[in-house]
Parts: structure tokens; C-alpha cells; sequence
């Protein structure tokens, strides 16, 4: 049975993770009626070889990053999310996912550790079992970390406006691309989709990104998909 180690749940029962990487695993196996078992990881992700959640095992395999794990996943257990479209619809697909993964993901982290009132409710949220008298002193730590992070990959280097206009962009992008259609592409569910609704649930149903969210509500398209999304994944 593959085991995957991801970050603790959060209290929504509506969301898979806090980590929308980690609710793309999660939602791809469950998705895919893959057995596995659920290992709440609550220390430095730096003991696996990515330094980073989710990470899979199985068959004395150790495979990390979201998108290495599906590509595991497809091979492994001879699945095609993306056999019904075409092979211009399946290179919109990778533009779509990667505009997920390297935009709008950097929009929710920045929203949610670098808006002062946000980081005090993740605080609050995310750091619960830490003892109050530590709690301050490694928080900070992490969003220095977390501001390295931004920096590096070259976000960080916008101001806080900026990246919201990026990532409202991104929402919007897909919200067009949606349309009045069930799901991204027509009336089945596609790997993008499950990326898709990792990130759109994400900003739904945990206030930490309130600017964000009043993007989303924007659609009500975007409203009605999720539901759906919802009821394909049993949430």
C-alpha cells in the first residue's frame, strides 16, 4: 500500500490540506480509487529528499514533489486523466497546471505569511500544538523562511499589491477557461481539474487568503465547479 506522508489536516472538513500540493496528491489518489494510507508529517520536511511535502512510498520507492508522484501514479497504475483531449487541449492543460504551480501558489503563500493580520491567524491556525512560549520564536523563523522562498523564486520581489493582481489574474484565467462548461475541458474530469480544485478549495474554505477569495466570489462559475469537484472527489 503506498504510504503518503503530507502535512496534518486542517479542520475543514470541505479541504484535503492547507498545502495545495498536497491536496493535488491526496485528491489524485482518492480520484483514481488508489489505496493508500495517510501519515500526518508535523516536523522539517528537510528529512526527505526534496526538503518538501508530499512525498509518497511504496514498493521501497520514495518519490517526491506533486507532479513527479503523478507521473509515478499514471505509470504504476496505467492511468490517463487526459486521454480524451487532444494534444492542443493537453498542451493547454500543462500551461494551465504550471500557471497554478508557479503563480498563483506564490500568491497564496505571500497572502497568507507576509500580510501581517493573515500570518496572525495562521498562527493561530497552523501552529496550534506548538506551546504558546515557543510559538512566536518559530513562526518567525518559518516566515523568514518563507520570504527566502518568495525571494528566491523572484515573486518576492513584487509588492504585495503586485502579486495579488498576478494571482487574482491566475483565478480569473481559469474562470474564463471554465466558462459554462462542467469541468475545464468538457464533461469529464482532467488532470487539470484536480489541480485546479487543490488550489480553488485552498482559497475557498480557508480564510487566510481573503483577498483572494473576494477574486474567487468574483465567479460564480468558479462557486458552482468546486461543488462539483466535491462531489467527484467524496469531500
Amino acid at each position: 500500500m503506498i504510504e503518503l506522508y503530507s502535512f496534518p489536516k486542517p479542520d475543514n472538513p470541505n479541504l484535503f490540506n492547507a498545502s495545495p500540493f498536497c491536496a493535488k496528491t491526496e485528491a489524485y489518489l482518492k480520484y483514481n480509487n488508489i489505496d493508500f494510507r495517510y501519515k500526518a508529517f508535523n516536523g522539517n520536511p528537510a528529512k526527505f529528499p526534496k526538503g518538501k511535502l508530499p512525498v509518497i512510498k511504496h514498493d521501497n520507492k520514495t518519490v517526491c514533489d506533486s507532479w513527479f508522484i503523478e507521473e509515478y501514479l499514471n505509470k504504476t497504475f496505467n492511468i490517463d486523466l487526459d486521454k480524451h483531449l487532444n494534444e492542443t487541449d493537453q498542451g493547454i492543460s500543462f500551461a494551465y497546471r504550471k500557471m497554478f504551480d508557479e503563480y498563483l501558489y506564490w500568491a497564496i503563500l505571500n497572502e497568507r505569511w507576509m500580510v501581517d493580520e493573515n500570518f496572525t491567524q495562521l498562527k493561530k491556525s497552523f501552529f496550534a500544538h506548538v506551546p504558546g512560549v515557543l510559538r512566536s520564536f518559530i513562526t518567525n523563523i518559518v516566515r523568514k523562511g518563507q520570504e527566502k522562498r518568495l525571494n528566491g523564486h523572484g515573486m518576492g520581489n513584487h509588492d504585495t499589491d503586485e502579486i495579488h493582481r498576478l494571482g487574482a489574474r491566475c483565478v480569473d484565467a481559469f474562470a474564463k477557461l471554465l466558462g459554462d462548461r462542467q469541468f475545464a475541458f468538457g464533461d469529464q474530469v482532467s488532470s487539470l481539474d484536480i489541480t485546479a480544485w487543490a488550489y480553488l478549495s485552498n482559497i475557498k474554505y480557508l480564510d487566510l487568503n481573503p483577498r483572494l477569495q473576494a477574486a474567487l466570489n468574483e465567479h460564480a462559475n468558479l462557486e458552482s465547479y468546486i461543488q462539483r469537484m466535491n462531489e467527484q472527489l467524496k469531500v
